[in-house]
């Protein structure tokens, strides 16, 4: 017999994070836990906020002269087949002592998700932000910074490029390009998830361009190549994950994150909305 498990909180707070040194930047979910992305970790929770297992961040040494990791955080994730996919990156030195430069490395980190273990990693070429399944493939939101994601129009403020990878992480097999247009958003998706074969996207906030743009859309919905179709004011760069049938009742629901920071680490928050929230246009 199948238990409905309806979501019982319209916001759920959870317990601090220690290593949580940087806000919330990504999550998704499932019937029984939610999976927060922390900067330096990934960390399972229930669905009342309480940690139930959590995994360390790991990089790679770089291999040049320095042989040291100098910066590189989680940043999204999805869930899976019993397993985490987190978006992540690194800078790391390259050139010679005299001639430096830093360049940023992305990486896939998976972990088991259950008890959050990490089980292998595999490098790709660009640093990489949003991540979600979608028709047996990985969709990576590359960076808006990066050089391996350029802008047809030339402009950082309309467009936006996502990748699709097979499930290993081992090959690109197409990138295409969203159009957030009439609504120009600020330096690309920070987040993306897949809903009924098409695809949400969180705008980063950038404060100065909101403050200028206060009405600007910032969360997007588009087909499965990239055209859009409705757009919200609402924010959802901390992460945006879509709330299991068995919890969602019937309806259609969503959860929207943030975060806070006190002594004794982050807290990640989310809260629930329905599409009537969204006031999409």
């Amino acid at each position: 017999m199948l238990t409905t498990l309806l979501l019982a909180a319209a916001t759920i707070v959870t317990e601090p994070i220690p290593r949580g040194k940087i806000h919330l930047q990504g999550f998704d979910c499932d019937e029984n836990a939610i999976y927060w992305g922390f900067g330096q970790e990934v960390v399972k929770t229930d669905w009342d906020g309480h940690i139930l297992a959590e995994g360390v961040s790991r990089f790679e040494p770089d291999q040049g002269f320095e042989k040291q990791v100098l910066k590189g955080h989680i940043g999204d994730l999805c869930v899976v087949s019993g397993k985490v996919y987190a978006t992540s990156w690194y800078l790391h030195c390259v050139g010679t002592p005299s001639k430096r430069k830093y360049v940023r490395q992305g990486m896939v980190q998976v972990f088991d998700a259950e008890t959050m273990k990490f089980l292998w990693m595999h490098p790709v070429p660009y640093a990489i932000d949003g991540i979600t399944p979608l028709g047996g493939k990985l969709l990576i939101r590359p960076n808006w910074e990066d050089s391996c994601a350029p802008f047809p129009d030339g402009d950082k403020h309309s467009q936006a490029i996502v990748t699709v990878w097979d499930m290993d992480v081992t090959k690109e097999e197409r990138r295409f390009l969203c159009s957030t247009d009439p609504s120009p958003i600020n330096g690309g998706f920070q987040t993306i998830t897949a809903w009924k074969g098409m695809l949400w996207g969180g705008a980063y906030e950038d404060k100065k361009f909101y403050d200028r743009y206060p009405n600007r859309n910032r969360t997007f919905l588009m087909t499965a190549d990239g055209k859009c179709v409705a757009a919200s004011p609402l924010s959802t760069a901390c992460g945006f994950a879509v709330v299991p049938p068995s919890r969602a009742g019937g309806r259609d629901l969503f959860l929207v994150g943030s975060s806070t920071t006190e002594k004794l680490g982050t807290n990640g928050v989310v809260r629930t909305v329905g599409r009537a929230q969204f006031r999409m246009w």
